[in-house]
């Protein structure tokens, strides 16, 4: 964790990687391992076609990218697309 007199933003990229390091290796080895379990399990082979798993390949690229807005690529991917309608339709 970051001193509380030391913002993340004021950290070099270093300090953050020493800090993120085991729990991003965590959470790609957790990904990597649900995109095994989807391929070897039955209809595995089909799945290259469904919009979730494009979507899965599209969130990969952008993670594999060297854009700095990789989250906020990743949040619009991952978002629906505004309906003005909405509190109409969540009965609000």
């Amino acid at each position: 964790m970051p001193s509380s007199d030391v913002t993340l933003s004021q950290q070099d990229a270093q300090t953050i990687l020493n800090e993120s390091y085991l729990e991003v290796r965590s959470k790609m080895l957790e990904i990597a391992a649900a995109l095994d379990r989807m391929q070897s399990a039955p209809g595995g082979d089909g799945l290259g076609d469904s919009d979730k798993r494009i979507q899965l390949d599209q969130a990969i690229e952008i993670l594999a990218s060297d854009d700095p807005d990789r989250a906020a690529r990743l949040q619009f991917l991952f978002s629906r697309p505004y309906d003005a309608q909405w509190r109409e339709k969540m009965e609000l």
